[in-house]
C-alpha cells in the first residue's frame, strides 16, 4: 500500500466498447451484442439489445351517416413494409340488422372474406392470425387482425395489418341498413373545410378519393346514378374509394393531405419488450412483455379508451400536450453509453415545441427514457409538469377469484414511505385498491428517494423503476379493478412519476432546449430477487462511472471535528487539531485502513474553504503529506454548496444565499464560483478522495426566480448546473475519487449517483436502524456503492445494543468498509488489543473474500424486506451475496427485534446446487464440508441470542 498513490496517479480507467454493429434491413433495425467492461468490474459483458422499427400507417374512420345498402374500399401497392391501422371510429348497424361485412385481399386472393360484424348487443368479436395461400404466390404471413365491437361502446376497430413492400392490398366494407362511414386518413379529418354547397347530396361527399403522384389527394364527386366499379380497374398504387353496387354511396368527405408514414417502435432488452408508436397524433405505449413475448394485437394498451395512452406527459404554459404530435425522425444516435441509444423526435401541431424521446437500452431489463423538450416560437414558455415515462400494468380480473385463497387485489407497491433524516429506504409495501394513489417528496431535501417496486400478483412479474432526480418529485398510480376490456374483466394500473414544483419547473426562452430527469424502469418476469438483480445489474452498466480499479472500494477512516474524540462537546471542533489529526493517521495505517479522510470542521467558518488559522496554523497540505507517507490515500470533506454566517463570500454576495444555506447554484455566476473553489481544494490539498456533503434541511419548495414573466423554480436550473460541475471536475480529475454524503443518505437517488464514485448509506448508524435502511437501499443500489458506517458518535463505547462482533461485520460485509475514530481509540497506543486485531481480521477478510466479489455479485434480501415484508415487519436481518456463477459468496444474519425464537434457519437461493462448499461459520471458525442441494433446502440453523447479535457465514465452492 505504501505506492498506492503512486499507482494510482499514474493509471487511467478506459472504458472498452467493443463489437457494436447495426444492421439495417428493409424495415428494420437490429443491433448486435457487444461487449463492454463493467463500471468497476474487470469482466466482459455481453449486450443484447436490439431496437425494431416497423413502418405504421394509419386509416382513420369517425362516425358518420349513411343509408341503404352502402360499400367502401380502398386499393393500393404497399411502397414498403408497413402496418395499416383503421382505428378510432364507429360502425353502428341498425337494431335487428345485419351489421357490416368487412373482406381484404392481398394480391387479388382472400386474406379475410365475409365478417359479419353486428350491433351493439352482441359480444366482442376477435379473429385470428390469417395464413397468406402460398400456392398463389403470396409470401408471408399476416399478423393478427382485430375486429372489435365493444360492448356498450358502438365502436368497431381494425387494427394492426401488416404488409410487405410490393403487396397489391384491397379493403372493401360493405352493409345493409346500418349508419354509415365517414372516413379520415391518417392525422387528417375529413370533415375539416368542407364544403356543403358544393355537394348538391348535402353534408355528405359520395365519391372517390384518388392522390396523384406527388400526394396530393384528388375528390371525385357523384350524382345519385348508379356506378359499379370493377375492382380490377382501380387504380394501382394509390388510395382509392370507390362505390360498388347499386344506388351505393361511399360516405366521405374532403381530404387534405397524405397518408403518413410513422414508425413503430420495438425496444428489446433480450429479455423483455416495449413498444411505442404514434397512434392518433398521441406518442403512445403499446404494450409491455415481460417474458419477451411479442403480444398479440388485441393485447396492446391502445384500445383502453378510458385510459391515457401517452408514454409521457406534457403541460407547457398550462396546457397538456398529449395530441396532435408528428414524428420528424427516429433513429440511433452516437453516445458514451453502454447499450443501444435511442432517439425518436417529435413535432407538437398546436404548440411550436419539439420533444425528442430518448431510450437507452443496455442488455438487462431496465430501460432508461428522458426527454429533450426545445422551445421553437419567438417567445418563452413555462414547463409546469413533466412526467418523462407513463406506462401501464394489466391482470385478468378475473384469476383473482379463480385462484385458491382468492387474491383479493393485483397489484402492489413498495416504495420509501418515510420523510425524515435518519430513515432513508424505509421500504415498506402497500396493497393498491380502486382509485388513485399519490406519493411523493415536497420537502427540498427528500430522503424517500423516488424508487418504487409495483408487483403484479396475478402474472407474478414485477415493474421496477426510479427517477433520477434528488428533489421534490411525484408519483401518481391510477387502479382501475374490473375494467372490461376485450370482453373480459381486467386490472388495469396506470403509473406516471417526475419531478414536482407548485410554480413552473422550467421556462425556455426561444431555441432553448433542457432535458428531463430521467427515468430508470423495466419489466422483470421472476421473484423479487431478479427484479433486484436487474436494477443493479442495469445501475453497474448505466448509472454509476467507471472507475479505478486501484481505488475502488477501500478501506476508509474518518476524523470529523464535529463528534467523536476529537469534539470537546458534541459539535464543538476545539480538539481537531493537527496533532490529534496525525494521531489518528497512525492509527489508521497500523490496522489495515488504505484511506484517510479529514472531516467535517477543519475550517472556522462555513463557507470559507480555508484551513482553520489557531487549529491546523500549517494548513491541510502536511496532513495530506503525511497521510501519503504512510501509504494510504488522503481524503477531504466541504459542503462547498452552501455558506454559513461569518463567511466571507456572503459578506460581498448576500443574495447568492437561498433556503437552507444553499447557495443558488442555479445562477450562472454562482455556479462559475462554487466549480472554481471546488477547483482550488482539490489543487491545493493535494487530495485522492472529495467527500461532499449538503445538510440543506427542510427548502420545501426552495428558492423561485423571475424569468420572462413566469416564476421558475430554481431547482432544476440548479441540478443542471450542479450536475454539469461534477462531470467537468471528474473528467479533469480522473485520480480524485468523489464521493457523496449529502444528509446522510438524502442525496442517493440515481442522478447524484451517476456522478459521484461512492454515497454515504445515512447518519441513521446504529442497530437496528442501520439494517433496516440498508435492507431497504439496497433494492435500489447494488451494495459497493455504499460507504457503510455504523457507530459514528462513538455508539459501541456507550453502550447500546450494538455488538463489537456485529459492528465489524456491519462495517465489513456490507459494502465499502468506513470506520469512524470515534469507534477506535484517540491513538494506537490507547487501542484495545482485542478491538486492533477486529480490524486487521475483518480487513483480510474483506480484502480477500468479500472485495474481489462485491462489484459483481447478487444480491438476496432474506429479511426483514422480502417480497411481502417491509423494513419495519421482521427482527431478523439477513442478506446474501454471491458471484454470477453462484460458486463463491456470503451472508450476513443479525438479530434485529424482540423475535419469539432465538433461531433463524438461513436457506441461501444465490447458491450452485450441483456444487459441494465448503461454509465458515465466522463465529465459532468452523469450517464445513456440505452439498449445494442441502443448503439450500435445508439451510444453516443460526442462533442469535440477544438483539444486535449477528453471524457471518461464508460460502466457497471445492
Amino acid at each position: 500500500m505504501k505506492n498506492l498513490k503512486n499507482n494510482v496517479k499514474m493509471q487511467e480507467w478506459k472504458l472498452q466498447l467493443v463489437g457494436f454493429l447495426f444492421i439495417i434491413v428493409g424495415g428494420f433495425i437490429s443491433c448486435t451484442q457487444s461487449t463492454v467492461n463493467n463500471a468497476g468490474t474487470d469482466n466482459a459483458k455481453s449486450i443484447n439489445a436490439d431496437v425494431i422499427v416497423t413502418n405504421r400507417s394509419t386509416l382513420d374512420f369517425p362516425v358518420g351517416s349513411c343509408g341503404g345498402f352502402t360499400s367502401t374500399g380502398v386499393r393500393w401497392t404497399a411502397p414498403e413494409n408497413m402496418v395499416v391501422n383503421i382505428t378510432g371510429g364507429a360502425w353502428r348497424a341498425r337494431a335487428g340488422r345485419q351489421g357490416l361485412i368487412f373482406s381484404m385481399w392481398v394480391k387479388n386472393e382472400p386474406v379475410i372474406k365475409n365478417i359479419l360484424i353486428y350491433g351493439t348487443s352482441k359480444s366482442t368479436y376477435t379473429f385470428s392470425r390469417m395464413i397468406a395461400d402460398q400456392k398463389s404466390g403470396i409470401t408471408g404471413e399476416y399478423d393478427f387482425v382485430e375486429l372489435v365491437s365493444q360492448q356498450g361502446q358502438d365502436e368497431t376497430f381494425l387494427k394492426d395489418i401488416s404488409f410487405e413492400k410490393g403487396d397489391e392490398v384491397y379493403i372493401k366494407v360493405e352493409g345493409g341498413n346500418f349508419v354509415g362511414l365517414n372516413l379520415s386518413i391518417g392525422k387528417y379529418d375529413l370533415s375539416k373545410d368542407f364544403n356543403i354547397a358544393n355537394n348538391p347530396n348535402g353534408a355528405w361527399a359520395y365519391g372517390a378519393v384518388e392522390v396523384d403522384n406527388a400526394g396530393i389527394p384528388k375528390l371525385l364527386l357523384f350524382d345519385s346514378k348508379s356506378y359499379d366499379y370493377d375492382i380490377s380497374i382501380l387504380p394501382k398504387g394509390q388510395p382509392a374509394w370507390t362505390s360498388t353496387t347499386l344506388s351505393g354511396r361511399a360516405s366521405l368527405m374532403k381530404l387534405d393531405g397524405v397518408i403518413p408514414v410513422t414508425p413503430e417502435i420495438r425496444y428489446d432488452n433480450g429479455s423483455n419488450i416495449y413498444v411505442e408508436a404514434l397512434v392518433n397524433g398521441e406518442w403512445e405505449g403499446l404494450y409491455w412483455s415481460a417474458d419477451h413475448h411479442i403480444k398479440y394485437e388485441w393485447e396492446y394498451w391502445t384500445p383502453l379508451d378510458s385510459f391515457e395512452n401517452n408514454s409521457f406527459e406534457l403541460v407547457i404554459n398550462d396546457q397538456l400536450l398529449s395530441e396532435n404530435w408528428t414524428v420528424v425522425s427516429h433513429g440511433e444516435i452516437d453516445s458514451d453509453k453502454i447499450g443501444k441509444h435511442y432517439m425518436v423526435e417529435l413535432l407538437n401541431n398546436k404548440m411550436p415545441v419539439n420533444v425528442k424521446v430518448h431510450t437507452l437500452l443496455d442488455g438487462t431489463p431496465i430501460l432508461q427514457r428522458w426527454l429533450e423538450i426545445t422551445n421553437l416560437s419567438d417567445k418563452s414558455i413555462a414547463i409546469n409538469s413533466i412526467y418523462p415515462w407513463v406506462a401501464k400494468m394489466m391482470a385478468r380480473a378475473d384469476y383473482r377469484e379463480e385462484y385458491a385463497g382468492n387474491i383479493e387485489h393485483a397489484f402492489r407497491l413498495g416504495n420509501f414511505t418515510k420523510k425524515e433524516h435518519l430513515h432513508e429506504g424505509w421500504f415498506e409495501w402497500r396493497t393498491l385498491t380502486e382509485g388513485i394513489t399519490e406519493i411523493g417528496c415536497q420537502e427540498g431535501s427528500c430522503f424517500d428517494d423516488p424508487f418504487f417496486i409495483i408487483r403484479n400478483e396475478i402474472r407474478g412479474q414485477y415493474l421496477i423503476g426510479a427517477l433520477a432526480w434528488p428533489t421534490n418529485w411525484h408519483m401518481e398510480l391510477e387502479c382501475n379493478e374490473d375494467f372490461v376490456y376485450m370482453a373480459r374483466l381486467a386490472d388495469v394500473l396506470s403509473f406516471k412519476i417526475g419531478p414536482q414544483s407548485d410554480t413552473p419547473l422550467y421556462v425556455l426562452a426561444p431555441n432553448e432546449s433542457t432535458k428531463s430527469p430521467a427515468v430508470h424502469m423495466g419489466y422483470v418476469s421472476g421473484n423479487l430477487d431478479d427484479a433486484v438483480n436487474a436494477m443493479h445489474e442495469h445501475v453497474r452498466r448505466s448509472v454509476i462511472p467507471s472507475r479505478n480499479t486501484d481505488m475502488a472500494h477501500l478501506i476508509q477512516f474518518s476524523i470529523p471535528g464535529d463528534q467523536g474524540y476529537s469534539s470537546s462537546d458534541f459539535g464543538d471542533p476545539s480538539n481537531f487539531t493537527e496533532d490529534e489529526v496525525k494521531k489518528r493517521v497512525d492509527m489508521a495505517a497500523a490496522i489495515g485502513v488504505e484511506l484517510f479522510t479529514v472531516d467535517a470542521r477543519w475550517w472556522d467558518f462555513h463557507g470559507d474553504w480555508t484551513p482553520s488559522k489557531t487549529r491546523f496554523p500549517n494548513g491541510i497540505k502536511p496532513i495530506a503529506d503525511y497521510v501519503h507517507s504512510k501509504g494510504m490515500l488522503f481524503g477531504l470533506y466541504a459542503e462547498i454548496e452552501r455558506a454559513g454566517v461569518g463567511c466571507k463570500i456572503l459578506n460581498e454576495y448576500p443574495e447568492w444565499q437561498g433556503p437552507g444555506d444553499a447557495l443558488k447554484i442555479n445562477d450562472p455566476e454562482v455556479a462559475e464560483y462554487v466549480e472554481k473553489e471546488w477547483r482550488r481544494i482539490i489543487e491545493e490539498y493535494d487530495i485522492d478522495l472529495f467527500r461532499l456533503d449538503f445538510n440543506a434541511f427542510g427548502t420545501k419548495q426552495g428558492a423561485q426566480t423571475e424569468r420572462d414573466g413566469f416564476t421558475e423554480n430554481n431547482y432544476w436550473r440548479y441540478y443542471e448546473n450542479f450536475f454539469a460541475i461534477v462531470e467537468r471536475l471528474r473528467k479533469d480529475y480522473p485520480n480524485v475519487i468523489f464521493q457523496q454524503c449529502a444528509i446522510g443518505g438524502g442525496r442517493n437517488d440515481y442522478a447524484t449517483v451517476s456522478r459521484f464514485d461512492e454515497s454515504y448509506l445515512t447518519d441513521g448508524l446504529r442497530i437496528p436502524r442501520l439494517f433496516q435502511v440498508y435492507s431497504g437501499q439496497s433494492l435500489a443500489l447494488p451494495p459497493e456503492i455504499f460507504v457503510t458506517l455504523i457507530g459514528a458518535d462513538g455508539c459501541y463505547s456507550v453502550g447500546t445494543s450494538e455488538d463489537l462482533n456485529t459492528y465489524f461485520r456491519a462495517t465489513f460485509t456490507l459494502g465499502t468498509p468506513f470506520i469512524f475514530e470515534g469507534m477506535t481509540a484517540k491513538s494506537l497506543g490507547e487501542m484495545n488489543s482485542a478491538v486492533k486485531e477486529g480490524f486487521l481480521k475483518y480487513g483480510k477478510i474483506y480484502k480477500e473474500f468479500i472485495r474481489p466479489i462485491l462489484p459483481t455479485c447478487k444480491t438476496y434480501h432474506h429479511a426483514p424486506v422480502d417480497r411481502l415484508n417491509g423494513v419495519n415487519t421482521n427482527p431478523w436481518f439477513a442478506m446474501e451475496y454471491t458471484n454470477p456463477t453462484g460458486t463463491k459468496g456470503w451472508a450476513t444474519i443479525a438479530k434485529i427485534g424482540g423475535a419469539d425464537s432465538d433461531e433463524y434457519i438461513f436457506k441461501p437461493r444465490g447458491l450452485d446446487q450441483s456444487k459441494t462448499y465448503i461454509l465458515t461459520i465466522d463465529s465459532s471458525g468452523m469450517k464445513i464440508e456440505i452439498d449445494g442441494f442441502s443448503l439450500v433446502h435445508n439451510g444453516i440453523l443460526v442462533r442469535l441470542d440477544a438483539i444486535g447479535h449477528s453471524e457471518l457465514l461464508m460460502f466457497e465452492a471445492k
